[in-house]
């Protein structure tokens, strides 16, 4: 019996070409890889940490996050670890919240101190290379001036100390706004005030180390990874 087999033609949608011979995002567009592996593998998802030691309640950390003025910067997660040293009863509450650049709900100038490249590529072939986006932590508290409200709440921690008699039981209530995926994004150029308190009725003091990762995507790309026309 005869056989007949139909015409076919393969389709290539013209977005799967990108500028530049990309190689990195037209793999992107034809596989799973997620595009936080396609910026680590690329050298553009950086890590970055600060540790602050003895802090008390009551204390008030300032850092400033710049975004180079070419490229969008993105962060992705931040994540606190505290521990106590010689804490009696009561609460510890550790927060950071961020402040923007040009918003019509707040304003905030300050001295830069010491900024530095805001992190290490998460690859190691790209270990010798930084990102353009720069945090300055660590800014004195007079040399900070802040109004307003804050834009965005970022971390919030908050510890309940118990170690009356011959107990010594610390329990946690914490949030991030980076929980579920989340992340925020700040356009070429944009200007971030980070600010961290304590609060609490806790005496004693605390360690705590800010692990945060972020990574920089171009204005060109920005459409076909982020669904943003600048």
């Amino acid at each position: 019996m005869a056989s007949t087999v139909a015409a076919t033609k393969q389709v290539i949608m013209s977005d799967m070409f990108t500028a530049e011979n990309d190689v990195a995002l037209r793999r992107f567009k034809v596989s799973t890889v997620t595009r936080q592996e396609i910026l680590i593998a690329r050298g553009d998802f950086f890590v970055g940490n600060s540790e602050r030691v003895n802090v008390p309640v009551g204390d008030v950390h300032y850092s400033i996050v710049i975004a180079p003025i070419d490229k969008f910067l993105i962060i992705e997660d931040v994540i606190q670890d505290v521990s106590f040293s010689a804490v009696s009863d009561g609460k510890f509450t550790q927060k950071m919240d961020a402040f923007i650049d040009g918003s019509i709900t707040s304003n905030f100038s300050y001295t830069p101190n010491a900024p530095t490249p805001i992190g290490r590529a998460m690859i190691s072939s790209s270990i010798n290379g930084f990102p353009g986006s720069t945090a300055d932590i660590g800014i004195p508290v007079g040399d900070v001036t802040v109004t307003g409200t804050p834009e965005y709440g970022l971390t919030f921690s908050e510890f309940y100390i118990d170690n009356s008699g011959n107990r010594n039981v610390v329990s946690q209530t914490a949030s991030s706004f980076f929980d579920k995926g989340r992340q925020l994004i700040l356009a070429p150029g944009a200007v971030a005030l980070v600010r961290a308190t304590t609060t609490g009725d806790a005496t004693g003091t605390a360690d705590v180390r800010t692990t945060f990762f972020t990574s920089e995507l171009s204005i060109d790309e920005a459409p076909t990874l982020l669904g943003i026309n600048p």
